[in-house]
């Protein structure tokens, strides 16, 4: 017997049993000048497991409304979980956008307890691989900053890695993407 599913792909198998719903009628962001009324019809159409990039990057760079906006984001989240575990670029801004709008939607507080669970598995998970991979880690933690997740336990993560992991990692992410000597700096 195998030892199972390796633990972003058993994260990511969570959020679909979790978010498993219809698509929302509205999706919640602006299709006056944002989205095309077209674009919001056939993102509505098509079932979530076969979105493309295209639709939720257009999602995301359209306004949202978060008080409107919480069923079109649950529905939505899955398939951005499983483009950001292939490391596809859902957002030109980075993935630091990509779980910003979670707040907004009451994210984690009004929640209930087996979605935030799903969202910090999945985070859990990614970050643990970026790790792995000894990935920039910095968009990775604004990220699940920005999403309302509590920051300690994957700062912990860190700490817990032996010191010369985490200069690489912290070398990789700071000095070697900044050039020669320097830190790289984002809008966030």
């Amino acid at each position: 017997m195998g030892a199972g599913p390796d633990p972003l792909t058993a994260a990511l198998a969570a959020a679909w049993r979790v978010f498993d719903r219809p698509a929302p009628a509205d999706l919640a962001v602006c299709t006056a000048c944002c989205m095309a009324p077209a674009l919001a019809d056939e993102i509505r159409a098509t079932p979530a497991r076969s979105l493309t990039l295209h639709h939720l990057r257009e999602w995301l760079a359209a306004a949202f409304d978060g008080g409107a906006g919480r069923e079109a984001l649950l529905w939505l989240l899955p398939r951005m979980f499983d483009l950001l575990a292939e490391d596809r670029e859902i957002s030109p801004l980075g993935p630091e956008v990509a779980l910003a709008r979670l707040p907004a939607t009451g994210f984690p507080d009004r929640w209930p307890q087996a979605e935030v669970d799903a969202v910090r598995g999945f985070c859990l998970a990614l970050f643990d691989r970026k790790l792995a991979g000894r990935a920039a880690i910095d968009p990775w933690l604004c990220m699940i900053a920005r999403s309302g997740l509590d920051i300690r336990p994957f700062l912990g993560r860190l700490w817990e890695l032996p010191d010369a992991s985490l200069v690489a990692l912290l070398h990789a992410d700071w000095i070697a993407s900044g050039g020669a000597g320097r830190i790289a700096f984002t809008p966030f």
